[in-house]
């Protein structure tokens, strides 16, 4: 994803007590879920360096039982849109994106994980939830 978006995704979700792990490439990211099968939620461009977001849904169900994807679109593509959600993806973000749109998409793939984790739930949700 380009710089300039992922910031502006990033600037969306500051406060939201997730922790955000970042990668440009397919390669990159599937390694950092490799390290966290626990995370709830990848968020990725249609297309990157080294594949597109088809590749990456592809090692995102080999990695994780419990992570969600949500493709990020420059332009709306409503034959993409639909075949994406029809092979898994969780939603879709086009631009501009905006802020409480992109927050309320997130928390409710992280409320959506298909199995909690070895030993309970994602740690991404467990920072979500408010102190009692």
């Amino acid at each position: 994803m380009a710089e300039d978006r992922r910031k502006t995704i990033l600037k969306h979700l500051e406060g939201c007590g997730m922790e955000i792990l970042a990668a440009d490439r397919c390669r990159d990211a599937l390694r950092i879920l490799e390290a966290n099968p626990d995370a709830g939620v990848v968020l990725t461009d249609c297309s990157l360096p080294d594949g597109d977001w088809a590749t990456l849904l592809s090692g995102v169900a080999k990695c994780s039982g419990v992570t969600q994807v949500i493709l990020c679109m420059r332009v709306a593509d409503p034959m993409l849109w639909i075949d994406a959600l029809e092979v898994g993806v969780y939603d879709v973000l086009v631009e501009p994106y905006e802020g409480g749109e992109v927050r309320r998409i997130v928390a409710a793939a992280l409320g959506q994980n298909r199995r909690p984790p070895p030993g309970g739930r994602s740690r991404f949700a467990q920072r979500q939830r408010p102190a009692a």
